[in-house]
């Protein structure tokens, strides 16, 4: 698993993409083919996003500094055990 002291979590979906900031908007810094195992530092709220029949707000910043949609996380919108970013 993925280390830098986050939480692991697995996505789900295909062509997820995480991206510089909280924003779908923003540059995007990776693109996930499939689920995919990441490790979360800390989440909180920001632009809203609606994708597969979701909506919610919150997005989850990974250890390598990029974020992405909680949406596209296994697990309840607020993920358990994660910290409200700084």
């Amino acid at each position: 698993p993925p280390a830098n002291g986050g939480t692991v979590f697995e996505t789900w979906g295909t062509g997820v993409r995480t991206h510089r900031s909280p924003s779908v908007g923003s540059p995007v810094v990776d693109t996930f083919p499939g689920p995919t195992q990441v490790s979360v530092q800390c989440q909180q709220h920001a632009e809203t996003v609606t994708a597969e029949g979701y909506t919610n707000d919150i997005w989850s910043k990974l250890a390598d500094g990029s974020w992405m949609t909680n949406i596209y996380i296994k697990g309840p919108a607020w993920l358990d055990g994660v910290p409200t970013c700084p």
